[in-house]
């Protein structure tokens, strides 16, 4: 089989942002990743009890015993560190490519 050659760079996908160097899924940590060269992004997308979609990788707030899905949380009453899709959006605008992990299918219509 024959590998056509590729007319686009490959992409450097920084998963849930630098996590490395940043909390995870955080501006912070997606603004990092693009200063050190990513190409990309990657987060998952779940949806709030008032219908506002945000970037988390577990989908669930709080400490235990008191943890919550996200889906039981209104946007105004998340931890700060958790941004909207819509704050996302606007960082990246069409400058990067991202891939978006549907996590609630309440989500999709606000993805695409």
């Amino acid at each position: 089989m024959t590998r056509l050659p590729s007319l686009r760079p490959p992409i450097g996908f920084a998963h849930r942002g630098a996590r490395a160097n940043a909390p995870e899924n955080t501006m912070e940590a997606f603004e990092l990743a693009l200063r050190l060269g990513a190409t990309g992004l990657e987060s998952d997308v779940w949806m709030t009890s008032d219908g506002v979609a945000v970037l988390d990788h577990d989908g669930v707030v709080g400490r235990r015993p008191l943890r919550r899905p996200i889906s039981e949380v209104a946007s105004g009453d998340l931890p700060q560190h958790i941004p909207t899709l819509r704050e996302f959006y606007e960082l990246v605008g069409s400058s990067v490519d991202f891939s978006l992990d549907i996590k609630d299918p309440n989500a999709a219509a606000e993805v695409v």
